[in-house]
């Protein structure tokens, strides 16, 4: 009798979550995502990029929110009944707000099909890392930690580091 070799391939899969901006819908890591929550009052604060909406204070820390679609350079408007998930950059939590938040879908990894060519505009056409197929539907899978390059997130921090100061001038007056 012929021995059979066989080949441990351990399949990973991989938890995503499934949103859209206007009539695109896209796909992010589920490890990758803190929360998601309803798009709230923010403050809007000057000399920022133009995707950055203001900062939201939740539970004690300051979140800077982003506009997704203006910062992939996406069109229309913000839909009534936006949504904002919330994922860690570095020691940093940024809230992307998005249009609607669908489901968690499950994928092997070997499921996920190459990015292709480049195909948004704006300050983060590389945060497409992929392509999910789903019920004849294509997800793009974004990479939000690749959305903001590092001097951007410098930018950020620095936005952050105002606003403490300013709320604490407010606080000490």
């Amino acid at each position: 009798m012929d021995a059979i070799t066989t080949t441990n391939r351990v399949e990973t899969t991989l938890k995503i979550l499934h949103f859209s901006i206007g009539k695109t819908d896209f796909a992010i890591r589920l490890s990758d995502v803190n929360e998601v929550i309803k798009l709230t009052e923010f403050r809007k604060i000057p000399r920022v990029p133009f995707y950055v909406e203001g900062v939201l204070h939740l539970r004690g820390e300051l979140i800077i929110i982003i506009s997704l679609r203006k910062l992939l350079n996406i069109t229309g408007d913000q839909n009534p009944k936006s949504k904002v998930i919330i994922f860690s950059l570095g020691d940093r939590k940024i809230g992307f707000i998005v249009d609607d938040v669908y489901r968690i879908i499950q994928k092997r990894e070997d499921e996920i099909l190459p990015a292709p060519p480049v195909i948004l505009k704006g300050p983060a056409p590389d945060c497409i890392v992929g392509v999910i197929e789903e019920k004849e539907k294509n997800y793009l899978l974004l990479d939000l930690k690749k959305s903001l390059s590092t001097l951007e997130e410098e930018r950020l921090n620095q936005v952050l580091q105002r606003e403490l100061s300013f709320l604490i001038d407010q606080i000490n007056e």
